[in-house]
C-alpha cells in the first residue's frame, strides 16, 4: 500500500514538472526558442509551434506577433523644419514582424530588457529611437 501512494505521489509530482516545464505558443505568434543560452549564435534559435519545453537551463522562449502591432510616442517631439521654425508632432506608427525574421528579430534584439514584455522594449529602444531620428531629418526638408 505504501508503494503504491509512493508511485503516486511521485507521478503526480513528474505530471506537475512536466506541465510547468511546458509553454504554449499563442496562436498566432512566432515562437522563437533560445537554447544553450544563445552562445552558438543563430544556431540555438528556432522557430516553434504548439508547447514548447522549456525547463532546461538556458532555454528561453520568446513569442513575437505576427499580426499588426500599433505604438504612438509617449510625448509630443519638437522638431524644426528647414527655415528654424519649431513645431511639434506626436506621431504614431504600426509594424509587422515576418515569420521568416523572426529569429533575427529576437536575435538582434533579446538583451533589451532581459527578456520581459519584449516587444515593448522593442518599441521603446529600437523602433522609437530611429522613427524620431528618421522624422526629425525628414522635417528639416520643409519650410513652415
Amino acid at each position: 500500500m505504501k508503494k503504491i501512494k509512493l508511485l503516486a505521489a511521485l507521478f503526480t509530482a513528474l505530471i506537475m514538472i512536466i506541465g510547468t516545464g511546458c509553454e504554449r505558443v499563442a496562436p498566432n505568434y512566432a515562437g522563437v526558442l533560445m537554447e544553450n543560452f544563445g552562445k552558438d549564435g543563430k544556431d540555438d534559435f528556432s522557430l516553434v509551434k504548439g508547447r514548447v519545453w522549456t525547463l532546461a537551463p538556458g532555454t528561453e522562449l520568446f513569442q513575437v506577433p505576427l499580426f499588426d502591432q500599433r505604438g504612438d510616442f509617449d510625448g509630443r517631439m519638437t522638431l524644426k523644419a528647414s527655415d528654424n521654425t519649431e513645431f511639434y508632432a506626436r506621431p504614431a506608427y504600426s509594424y509587422k514582424v515576418i515569420e521568416k525574421r523572426a529569429i533575427d528579430v529576437v536575435f538582434d534584439n533579446k538583451q533589451i530588457d532581459g527578456g520581459r514584455d519584449f516587444m515593448n522594449s522593442l518599441e521603446d529602444n529600437i523602433l522609437e529611437p530611429r522613427i524620431y531620428d528618421l522624422t526629425k531629418e525628414e522635417s528639416r526638408k520643409y519650410s513652415t
